[in-house]
């Protein structure tokens, strides 16, 4: 008998998070599921991690091949889950307990549901609280939000899914590049309904290190494709992107961190983001005005 849900986990490179990312799935108050995970050609010891899970509960089971990139591993994912429900995970955030029983609660309830998120709340590395990402609650708004290009409508790895929707649609586009996750909601916002739950499930992990893409130009490049090919299913006029193509300064992030944790009230993590700012931009007005505000604590 399959189990109530999939939950499905791609891995690479986080074997500092990956038992944190797999106890939070293992403790979760619903405990029927599989936890499939996928090591897509780690060069760390992830792989040794998720098999000693693997050895120790029936429910995990893994896989490993060469790195074959996001896309191929999600629909590898999609194909080995039994279950009618795909929750996605990945392997440096943190689920709370009640996640997966209150997302498949609510998509038993509402079947005209394709895809359910929740809210998160941001972390850094380190596991300091940035602040609450406050994403839009329902269907039209969140895919108002995805249409018009912008990202976290629904955090990806807080999501739920029907299984059923994603593999009639094809799953994920192995042609895009960091746009891949906003063409399939796309798509199921025309078969189904998407919703946010309003509850903080997921802890969503930021990494300084990925913020500065490289294939940026790439990315802004698949994301106005997708929208324009959405919006020509659609019936309606193309819209265009007007997002800057220069990569993001890994200073400017950190003071925009510093900026969120104080609105937040992190304390803590914004006089940290501050003091990094210091060290890296000492010259610069913002920095310091984000450095007083902080120690200030508003």
């Amino acid at each position: 008998m399959s189990p109530l849900i999939s939950v499905l986990m791609p891995v690479y490179n986080t074997g500092s998070f990956l038992s944190e990312a797999i106890d939070s799935i293992l403790n979760q108050t619903l405990t029927d599921f599989e936890l499939i995970i996928v090591d897509d050609g780690s060069t760390d010891n992830s792989l040794e991690i998720a098999q000693q899970y693997q050895n120790s509960d029936k429910r995990v089971s893994v896989h490993s091949q060469s790195n074959l990139g996001i896309s191929k591993t999600r629909n590898i994912l999609v194909s080995l889950a039994t279950s009618d429900y795909l929750a996605w995970m990945d392997s440096d955030d943190v689920s709370m307990p009640e996640r997966l029983k209150i997302q498949y609660s609510f998509m038993k309830e509402n079947p005209n549901v394709v895809a359910i998120g929740t809210k998160s709340l941001m972390i850094d590395e380190q596991g300091l609280p940035i602040c609450i990402w406050d994403a839009p609650l329902e269907h039209d708004e969140i895919d108002r939000w995805h249409i018009d290009g912008g990202g976290g409508a629904i955090i990806f790895p807080s999501s739920m899914m029907s299984k059923q929707a994603v593999t009639d649609l094809g799953g994920f586009d192995l042609n895009l590049t960091g746009a891949e996750d906003l063409s399939l909601f796309l798509q199921l916002a025309e078969v189904g309904k998407l919703q946010n739950i309003d509850k903080e499930l997921l802890h969503y992990r930021q990494h300084i290190q990925s913020i500065s893409h490289t294939d940026k130009n790439k990315i802004l490049h698949d994301k106005q494709r997708v929208i324009d090919t959405a919006c020509k299913r659609r019936g309606i006029a193309k819209k265009s992107l007007s997002i800057s193509s220069q990569p993001v300064a890994i200073s400017d992030t950190i003071i925009k961190w510093g900026w969120w944790s104080l609105k937040a009230g992190n304390i803590s993590t914004s006089r940290k983001y501050a003091w990094k700012a210091i060290f890296m931009k000492p010259f610069k007005l913002a920095t310091w005005k984000l450095f007083v505000c902080s120690l200030r604590g508003f």
